[in-house]
């Protein structure tokens, strides 16, 4: 839901909405969305960005544009800028006011500038992809032992909730495939979101593109709205993944699902498309092998059928063993182990993270640190270098590990500090209110997005978060497999706990028996992982304004993240969108202006 003050629908009978502005005080705890009456008028489209998510029972205007984050105003153009190498966002929401509409369709065929760019269709790949905004069925707020309390967030940081039995905007359908492409069809008095990716490719000239959103309905595609759109694109490539990520997901759970291997692939592509490095078992040479190309990179080339940024690139890290399934160290189990990187050092040199992932979230076994002394005592110089580490949140000196992945909400400066004295590596994993971000779907929307600065401005190695797929619910006290693409609520455990979206980013494209079928041999991306990689590519754009005015960039982060780990009972970060598009507005501005 959005968060912020909504202004109410404008009463006139007319094609396009009015707007007044949505504010959103500084860290402040985000007010209830203001429930107003159903939209009755005439046909409205809406153009808003990508900070946003509408219901489609909402029954309440976007934002406007300035403070609301708007791109677009009624009567003005949508206004979009970025950099080669970056994909855009906004939506197109269609509301069907007093009468049915059928057969909707959006349509950004090109942009035409100094380059083209064009549309995706089923026949060919292309720059502009659109979705379609999926609903699930919100039962309850996700909550723990204590009534306001999750595993998201502290009793005292408790965010704004949905309403129980709500529709909660989530999974992205892409439109040119599958059974829910357009055209759509809207009851009265409802409205539904079309997503577009405007992915720039990295050869791009630099200047000023321009393109129409068209939106038709019925069977004679009468035209409800042509919306202009102007793109300024910036002189610097973006980089790829800016921020180092680790993002878990079991190829058993996609294969089992979804049904054929090619889904694992597109799995694997899916999460680098969007700037997230994917990490998955690793316990045996031959899962080297089957991953390969995964690992060295060239699944993400054109002849893999990977059409996204960061060409070729390979993966920076691999987790040996992860969450702890090389049990303890053995004679049998470091062989594995040196089997393992002599896999790995057959892939070439590419520069990345390799460790050993000795156990998970428990600080009281000791299996970490003797899995370092058992490497350490080998003869082996590869085995003696291979780093050791574990999830626990104590304090670093006292981890007799290399690697220390600390959780969000146990994490400050101090450690981080007191990590780099003690000679080891920290990195954070999930995340929790109100120090960071949290990755649960009833969380602040632009959560992820404030992961992304976080992790930039405090110099933090690495995000971990524990699982991208997991659609069958199997933790100790869960409720085994159910359908992702349909109910919110995907974690249980024997604690107390139910969350919505723990664990899932990702959503299948097929299934079985009665869960829903989308038609689609892969997976489908989550409105919270474009949020993640809207803020990786903004950390891109504190990179590149750091080089040119590292002062500057310096007080654009600290302004909105500066806060961060220090505030007890509500995020410090922005919870409106307009603070994070003015902050990338301003960086992109010293770049642009640093080629002139």
């Amino acid at each position: 839901m959005p968060s912020g003050r909504l202004a109410r629908l404008a009463t006139a009978l007319i094609a396009t909405l009015s707007f007044t502005e949505s504010r959103c005080d500084y860290g402040a705890r985000p007010r209830a969305p203001q429930r107003v009456a159903p939209y009755r008028g005439a046909p409205a489209v809406w153009v808003v960005d990508d900070g946003h998510r509408i219901a489609s029972d909402a029954a309440m205007a976007p934002p406007a544009r300035g403070d609301g984050a708007g791109v677009w105003a009624p009567g003005e153009r949508v206004e979009l800028f970025g950099l080669p190498g970056e994909t855009l966002a906004l939506q197109v929401v269609v509301s069907a006011g007093a009468a049915r509409l059928d057969r909707v369709t959006v349509d950004l065929a090109s942009l035409t500038g100094p380059s083209a760019l064009r549309s995706r269709t089923r026949e060919h790949a292309g720059e502009i992809t659109s979705f379609v905004v999926r609903e699930l069925e919100l039962e309850r707020p996700s909550e723990g032992r204590i009534s306001g309390e999750s595993l998201g967030w502290t009793e005292d940081a408790t965010p704004e909730l949905p309403r129980h039995k709500s529709l909660l905007p989530e999974p992205l359908v892409p439109a040119h495939v599958g059974d829910e492409a357009p055209p759509l069809a809207l009851p009265p008095g409802t409205q539904r979101a079309v997503w577009l990716d405007v992915a720039l490719p990295r050869v791009l000239f630099r200047g000023r593109y321009e393109g129409t959103i068209v939106v038709r309905e019925g069977a004679a595609k009468r035209e409800l709205a042509r919306v202009p759109l102007s793109l300024e694109v910036g002189p610097t490539p973006l980089p790829f993944r800016a921020l180092r990520t680790m993002l878990f997901f079991d190829p058993s759970t996609v294969m089992k699902r979804v049904g054929t291997e090619a889904a694992i692939a597109r799995t694997h592509q899916e999460l680098h498309r969007h700037h997230v490095q994917a990490i998955f078992p690793v316990d045996s040479a031959r899962d080297v092998r089957v991953h390969r190309a995964a690992i060295d990179g060239r699944l993400f080339l054109p002849r893999y059928g990977y059409d996204g940024p960061g060409q070729g690139v390979p993966a920076d890290v691999v987790a040996i063993g992860a969450y702890g399934s090389l049990g303890d160290p053995s004679p049998k189990s470091i062989d594995t182990v040196r089997q393992i990187l002599r896999e790995l050092d057959g892939l070439g040199g590419a520069r990345r993270d390799v460790f050993l992932y000795a156990i998970d979230e428990q600080c009281s076994s000791d299996r970490g640190r003797r899995w370092r002394a058992a490497l350490r005592g080998s003869s082996d110089a590869r085995l003696r270098s291979l780093p050791v580490g574990h999830t626990c949140s104590l304090a670093p000196s006292r981890q007799g590990v290399d690697l220390v992945m600390m959780h969000a909400g146990q994490f400050t400066r101090g450690t981080l500090e007191e990590s780099r004295r003690a000679g080891k590596s920290l990195w954070v994993y999930n995340g929790s209110l109100p120090h960071t971000g949290a990755f649960l779907s009833d969380a602040p929307f632009l959560s992820l997005r404030a992961n992304a600065w976080i992790q930039a401005h405090a110099g933090i190695e690495r995000w971990f978060y524990w699982n991208a797929t997991y659609w069958d619910d199997d933790n100790r006290g869960g409720k085994g497999p159910y359908d992702p693409l349909r109910v919110a609520e995907t974690f249980h455990n024997d604690e107390g706990d139910h969350c919505n979206g723990d664990g899932v980013l990702l959503y299948p494209g097929r299934q079985w028996g009665e869960f829903v079928e989308l038609g689609i041999d892969g997976v489908v991306p989550s409105m919270r992982l474009k949020q993640w990689r809207r803020g990786i590519q903004d950390a891109g754009y504190l990179a590149l304004a750091n080089r040119v005015a590292p002062a500057r960039a310096r007080a654009i982060s600290e302004r909105l993240v500066g806060s961060a780990f220090s505030s007890r009972s509500h995020p410090s970060w922005p919870l409106a969108g307009a603070p994070w598009v003015r902050a990338r507005r301003e960086l992109f501005d010293l770049i642009a202006a640093a080629k002139r």
